[in-house]
């Protein structure tokens, strides 16, 4: 796949954007990459303040022909805009339309199952890789779960996870947390990304 970027920033100006703007600068400096979002100024603002050297692309995340043009430029499409399901379904459209690697830090799972029933098949078709859930909500409880699992000398039927965490929550996630509350309860389901008949009664009576 010969694109120009390796990789492109979408929400870039966030919280979380600015975090991982600052790391491809500190760990990669030879990365070739671009960051994205919704607003040029702030987007210039960023590039100056860290003195990156990168390119900008400005894309309303509901302007498809914005985000389709930047999507088809790169290999690789990491999106910190959120909520997700607000300001990342076209993104993910446009990159399995374009066929570009996409990948995020979303942990909402509504979100995330509407993606799967979706885009699956297409992206699986092209051999496009799609991964959500690479942030705080997921990575800590899977990697914790993994690694508990794999290191038990019997077989686990039941794992349960405990966070703490201190500071705040960014803007981004705030706004989530608002758009999650009136979910229905189907939607909040603890096997709600499970492919079907994967789950046993047992499992979930202990949920």
């Amino acid at each position: 796949m010969e694109r120009k970027y390796q990789i492109i920033l979408y929400g870039a100006t966030g919280f979380t954007g600015k975090l991982c703007a600052e790391y491809f600068k500190e760990n990669y400096p030879d990365l070739n990459w671009a960051i994205a979002g919704r607003n040029a100024d702030k987007l210039r603002e960023l590039k100056e303040e860290l003195k990156l050297e990168c390119d900008i692309f400005v894309a309303n995340s509901d302007d498809y022909e914005a985000i389709k043009n930047f999507v088809s430029q790169t290999k690789v499409v990491l999106s910190a805009a959120g909520p997700f399901a607000r300001y990342s379904t076209k993104v993910v459209e446009a990159c399995v339309e374009c066929q570009t690697h996409y990948t995020d830090i979303t942990g909402e799972n509504h979100w995330v199952r509407g993606l799967i029933d979706r885009f699956h098949e297409k992206a699986a078709l092209d051999g496009t890789r799609i991964v959500p859930s690479c942030g705080y909500d997921s990575i800590p409880s899977d990697l914790g779960v993994y690694f508990s699992v794999t290191r038990s000398k019997q077989p686990v039927s039941h794992v349960t996870v405990y966070h703490s965490a201190k500071g705040g929550a960014s803007g981004g996630t705030t706004e989530t947390m608002f758009t999650m509350g009136p979910l229905p309860k189907e939607m909040r389901e603890s096997f709600l990304l499970n492919p079907k008949d994967s789950v046993s009664d047992a499992q979930k009576i202990k949920v």
